[in-house]
């Protein structure tokens, strides 16, 4: 059975308990951050499901940056397990996309 998380006020994974991950599905994904470069986007979103599962060894991978082209085709994707890493990701992805340093650019 899958485990549904959501982010509290301080923006911290947490874990909800079985009775209430059926709600978890309809209203669990929340944009964190979007930006545009041109032909180019980068989303962050929080999922509210583990996407590694139990075996990845860390905590729960809740958090995916995407990176779509023009055609909204995903070029690039990362997932992360806090808050900030999320964050972190993100604004790097956006700097590597400013920065024209994506091959093929």
């Amino acid at each position: 059975m899958p485990v549904f998380y959501r982010l509290d006020d301080d923006n911290r994974v947490v874990a909800l308990p079985a009775l209430d991950s059926y709600d978890a599905v309809g209203r669990r994904l929340r944009k964190i951050a979007v930006e545009v470069i041109g032909d180019i986007v980068v989303s962050t979103i929080f999922t509210g499901i583990d996407h590694a599962g139990p075996l990845h060894g860390t905590g729960p991978l809740v958090f995916e940056t995407m990176v779509f082209d023009a055609n909204d085709r995903c070029i690039e994707q990362r997932r992360y397990s806090l808050y900030d890493e999320a964050m972190a990701g993100h604004a790097a992805l956006v700097e590597k996309y400013i920065s024209g340093t994506e091959a093929g650019r």
